[in-house]
């Protein structure tokens, strides 16, 4: 039940999910071993840093239907990037 309310807090709001992993365990720092990596990948593609934490956490390592997942996160971070650059450019040409 409570794995369940957690992918559903991370598809809905990653870097909230991800403090939340932060905090309770250290799947984080298992994952990544750079810290600064870490933290770029929570500023700029929260998506595919919790794709890839999550892809560690099950499987211990990426390989095979695992980087499908990372590479599905990483176009949802570029989709929501694209789509609210071109809601701004769509909201631009109104005004």
């Amino acid at each position: 039940m409570c794995g369940c309310i957690a992918m559903i807090m991370g598809l809905a709001t990653p870097r909230f999910a991800l403090v939340l992993v932060a905090i309770f365990t250290d799947r984080i720092s298992a994952a990544i071993d750079n810290n600064w990596y870490a933290l770029a990948g929570w500023l700029f593609l929260p998506m595919t840093e919790l794709a890839y934490v999550v892809v560690t956490w099950w499987a211990g390592d990426v390989h095979g239907f695992g980087w499908f997942l990372v590479v599905l996160g990483f176009f949802i971070d570029f989709g929501t990037y694209t789509g609210s650059w071109r809601g701004r450019k769509n909201l631009s040409l109104r005004a």
